[in-house]
């Protein structure tokens, strides 16, 4: 009987002490609920800004990734510089042809050096435009591209390059990576 009586005195105490511990629980819940509403409004805030801080991020990268680039838009009179490491050519579309399912496209490029330049290498991305003029990801083509011209010194040089996209599908021309092989000047070195 004294265990009996032993062992309800403790289950009543333990139960008494069960009850205790869950209004001390609830009472620093209940302590704890803003505090844990202000940190968790604090860590939304904090992934927002690190949303917009990764979108600059982005943004900063596309801009370099375009630093010393060409971009021509087709349709547009405008022309555009790329910047090669003996000074700047001037790049402008002048007439664009589908033949067989291939552009043609005819560029003239602007040598405002003193220099002739010959065997100019560049890289040409194209491909598609959407409504707001924004490169159409998954449109992008790439060709490697060597003009045999020489672009003559002071002046506009035509050549034409063809391109694997229908020129209904083609929205612009990116050049870049630009490699100037022989650099002439008058008189002799």
């Amino acid at each position: 009987m004294k265990k009996t009586r032993f062992f309800v005195l403790f289950i009543s105490l333990l139960l008494a002490g069960c009850d205790f511990k869950k209004d001390l629980i609830a009472d620093v819940l209940t302590q704890l609920k803003p505090k844990l509403d202000q940190l968790a409004s604090q860590v939304a805030q904090h992934d927002e800004a690190l949303h917009l801080l990764r979108q600059d991020v982005d943004a900063i990268h596309d801009l370099k990734k375009n630093e010393g680039t060409a971009m021509l838009v087709i349709g547009s009179k405008a022309h555009s510089v790329l910047t090669t490491d003996v000074g700047n050519l001037i790049f402008k579309i002048k007439d664009i042809r589908d033949v067989k399912g291939l552009s043609k496209v005819g560029l003239v490029i602007g040598n405002p050096l003193a220099a002739k330049l010959q065997n100019l290498k560049f890289k040409a991305e194209y491909g598609s435009l959407d409504e707001s003029g924004l490169v159409l990801e998954g449109s992008q083509k790439f060709k490697d591209v060597s003009l045999t011209k020489t672009l003559k010194a002071g002046a506009w040089t035509r050549v034409v390059i063809t391109l694997d996209q229908s020129v209904s599908e083609l929205g612009y021309i990116r050049l870049s990576e630009p490699e100037v092989g022989t650099i002439k000047l008058r008189g002799k070195s």
